[in-house]
């Protein structure tokens, strides 16, 4: 595995990168970095070309300036020299992928969207992230970001020890500014109506003890995605690639196993 600092607008962004074949880029949830996929990454880099990343403001990476993460994704595959990547996102993650489909559809192949959580589409109670963000701002980061490890939303993750430290771990040492004063990222442009614009062919996945609001999401996310099939998943929460690593493994390699794709400049 090689380590990179990959330059950015304004910055630098930490990845790994290990593996032959089709390239795929895991992106991150909210609130932990790159390391989620650990779980993943043996397996992934034996069948392809694997690159995670942290965001900007999350683990490695540096301090947010005026670029969405969709430009910074198109920066990390410029500097990679890689054309065209399947994109494998959760909940932030998704998000960003669906957005980076939709603005640059030369760019991404095919599309794994765990657990997204668009804006746009209709949600029963405040979003999670928008109660973490209400904490931040009247009690702190660290406030928040204990208030986010007990959040419900994180209940299945946390019933193993094990995954619960390394989960913990991820959001403790996360530096975050975004999370209170400091400089912060720009949001994600609006793309739940452009949906049906998505050509990229997608696994949209969804556990099954995920809460009511991003279960909802995710079957309108396929139902709006003309090319979508939807898988949901027992016994996996809202980070389902932790709560069944094995069977969320299996699933995005055996979808990116039927993926092909020339490249953009042919």
């Amino acid at each position: 595995m090689s380590s990179h600092r990959i330059p950015v607008t304004g910055g630098t962004l930490a990845a790994d990168r290990d593996g032959e074949g089709q390239v795929v880029v895991l992106l991150h949830a909210l609130a932990v970095d790159r390391r989620m996929w650990d779980p993943q990454w043996s397996l992934l880099r034996q069948r392809f070309d694997v690159v995670r990343l942290d965001l900007r403001g999350y683990g490695e990476s540096g301090t947010p300036v005026r670029r969405t993460h969709v430009e910074d994704l198109i920066e990390v595959l410029d500097h990679l020299e890689v054309p065209r990547a399947h994109l494998v996102g959760l909940s932030l993650g998704a998000n960003v992928a669906m957005a980076a489909a939709l603005a640059h559809p030369d760019r991404v192949g095919h599309l794994v969207l765990a657990s997204p959580g668009l804006p746009g589409i209709p949600f029963p109670g405040l979003r999670p992230p928008d109660e973490l963000m209400e904490v931040a701002r009247a009690e702190g980061r660290d406030a928040a970001k204990a208030y986010f490890i007990g959040h419900r939303v994180l209940e299945p993750t946390n019933r193993d020890p094990r995954t619960a430290r390394s989960l913990s771990a991820m959001i403790f040492e996360s530096p975050v500014p975004q999370w209170g004063d400091g400089p912060r990222t720009p949001p994600l442009p609006p793309v739940a109506d452009q949906l049906g614009n998505l050509t990229a062919p997608t696994l949209v996945v969804s556990g099954q003890l995920d809460i009511e609001g991003y279960r909802i999401t995710a079957e309108e996310v396929a139902r709006r995605i003309p090319t979508a099939e939807l898988m949901r998943m027992p016994g996996a929460g809202h980070m389902c690639s932790m709560d069944r690593p094995s069977v969320f493994t299996e699933a995005v390699s055996s979808f990116l196993t039927r993926a092909r794709f020339t490249p953009a400049s042919d």
